[in-house]
């Protein structure tokens, strides 16, 4: 179906979309163990996992319509069509793993610690005037002065991971102690326009 618009001064069409996405995930591991007699053998893990996704479309047309601005009152008019897209998404992951194995014979201790952050983000801006294959008019849009189309899209992407661990032994028997600390952080973003 279509339409008309005729404005004295100007004429404005804004689509704004603006999302904020804020994710914390975190995990912690602690385990001493002590033993007297024989050995002291201590595991810890920890891991956190944070996945934040996002899919927007932002659009601002004029489809199907004749828009006409500054029309019969002598003053000058503009069309102005504009799509922003503005959003921000934040992840923050940590793990920590702490382990202390303590005997009179041997002491062990093993730590490990995992962090897995994923953002992607999928968004779609656009700014038109027309029918872009439509069955429908064409828009048309006529300004004394300007006619401008314009889209914009500025994401901010913030990920932070953090893995920790740690590991301690302590033997009565010099050659009987062993530690292992294993720590892996990984971040994945991605946009998609």
């Amino acid at each position: 179906e279509s339409g008309s618009v005729t404005a004295g001064g100007d004429v404005s069409l804004a689509a704004k979309s603006q999302q904020q996405v804020d994710s914390l995930a975190f995990g912690v591991g602690i385990n001493v163990a002590a033993a007297s007699g024989t050995a002291g053998v201590s595991a810890a893990g920890s891991g956190a996992s944070s996945t934040v996704a996002l899919a927007t479309k932002t659009i601002a047309d004029i489809v199907s319509a004749t828009v006409t601005a500054g029309a019969g009152t002598g003053r000058s008019g503009s069309v102005k069509v504009t799509a922003t897209d503005t959003p921000t998404l934040s992840t923050r992951a940590g793990a920590g793993s702490l382990a202390v194995g303590v005997g009179a014979g041997a002491g062990v201790g093993l730590a490990a610690g995992v962090v897995l952050a994923d953002t992607p983000l999928e968004h779609n801006v656009s700014a038109r005037i027309g029918t872009a294959g439509q069955p429908a008019p064409p828009g048309t849009a006529h300004g004394s002065r300007a006619v401008d189309v314009m889209a914009r899209s500025a994401a901010t992407l913030e990920t932070l991971s953090v893995a920790v661990a740690a590991s301690a032994a302590f033997s009565g028997t010099p050659f009987a102690v062993g530690a292992l600390a294993v720590a892996y952080a990984g971040s994945a973003s991605t946009i998609s326009n």
